[in-house]
């Protein structure tokens, strides 16, 4: 700890500029604080555990125009800042170190996360969000306070350092990219990171921040097979078979309620301002819970008169057609999910009138 403050304080004489060497206390057992204070650190103490809740809180408190995070564990140089500050001078808001196009001091990083977590999340977040940038997870990275601000980060686990990547991604910031060097850390215990743990948080935190990817994409591919395969049915023809018909209705219901989850969760995040996106307002403008309720009345209505005259044959001891009765399910089942679904989204609605 005392080291990782002395380098600090030689990266700010080093730039001939004022700063301040910032700690977060964040449950620490140890001496950490009382060693950082004698380094000539300011320490705060955030109570709430977590690496994202320690980050978010020194990101509050820190008071200038470019903030550096970085782990107080001697993983990272902090006598080296130049390239960092020169890229958020330079325009950056968010400045990614990259230790992948920098140096790796041998035994510093696992190659289990040199070579697959770490470029695997990383895909997946330039793929998803469009960062372009070559290591997500790494630890050191500068930002404007103005952005950071702006982002309203949330994560208070590993995800974090995700979170702020895609977010300024989604939000259009400038993100750049300068190698940075890691070391071996200087800890005498374990590190609080759990490979399999972390590495699955920071996966469900890119793939939750995907609605379209893992819920609206796959349902409406879902729904458009299945109303293809089961359109004969659907439009009152017998022909197609028993087993088809129901085949086509249960990709249609399941396509469907994937879809209107999908956009019950994006209307959730831009309520909540997690990732705010214009289209929704004219979303919520144009199409309100009436026109739900509408949709969703008709489409029980048209269940209902192709139910009613299945029900006189049963009834009467006839024989049913098994597509017949696919068809009659999908209507109603569809008109009963967009019901509730318009239920929800008008609940969201009021919280973002509300807010």
């Amino acid at each position: 700890m005392g080291a990782c403050v002395e380098e600090a304080r030689q990266g700010l004489g080093a730039l001939r500029c004022d700063g301040e060497v910032l700690v977060i206390d964040n449950g620490s057992t140890d001496r950490s604080v009382a060693v950082a204070n004698a380094a000539g650190a300011r320490v705060v103490v955030e109570r709430r555990r977590g690496y994202g809740s320690a980050l978010w809180r020194g990101i509050r408190e820190a008071s200038g125009d470019v903030i550096i995070l970085g782990d107080a564990d001697g993983s990272y140089r902090f006598d080296e800042l130049g390239p960092l500050v020169a890229a958020a001078d330079g325009g950056a808001d968010l400045v990614m170190g990259s230790r992948l196009r920098g140096t790796i001091e041998p035994g510093s990083m696992p190659a289990l996360n040199r070579y697959l977590g770490t470029p695997v999340l990383t895909f997946l977040v330039n793929r998803l969000f469009g960062a372009r940038i070559s290591d997500v997870n790494c630890g050191q990275r500068a930002l404007r306070a103005d952005a950071a601000r702006r982002l309203d980060l949330r994560a208070a686990g590993m995800e974090f350092a995700s979170e702020m990547v895609l977010k300024a991604a989604r939000a259009g910031l400038r993100i750049a990219e300068v190698p940075v060097a890691f070391r071996c850390d200087g800890r005498g215990r374990p590190p609080h990171l759990r490979r399999w743990r972390d590495g699955w948080r920071h996966l469900r935190f890119i793939l939750l921040a995907s609605p379209n990817v893992l819920l609206v994409g796959p349902g409406l591919a879902l729904l458009s097979v299945g109303s293809v395969l089961g359109a004969p049915a659907f439009l009152g023809s017998p022909r197609l078979g028993d087993g088809a018909a129901f085949l086509a209705a249960a990709l249609v219901l399941l396509g469907a309620q994937l879809a209107q989850v999908g956009m019950i969760v994006k209307t959730w995040y831009h309520v909540e301002g997690f990732y705010p996106r214009p289209y929704m307002e004219r979303l919520f403008r144009h199409v309100g819970f009436e026109a739900g309720l509408l949709l969703g009345l008709g489409l029980l209505a048209i269940g209902g008169i192709v139910t009613a005259p299945l029900l006189l044959r049963w009834k009467n001891g006839l024989a049913v057609e098994g597509a017949s009765i696919a068809a009659a399910l999908t209507f109603l089942g569809l008109g009963v999910q967009v019901i509730a679904s318009s239920v929800i989204l008008s609940v969201l609605g009021i919280r973002r009138r509300r807010n």
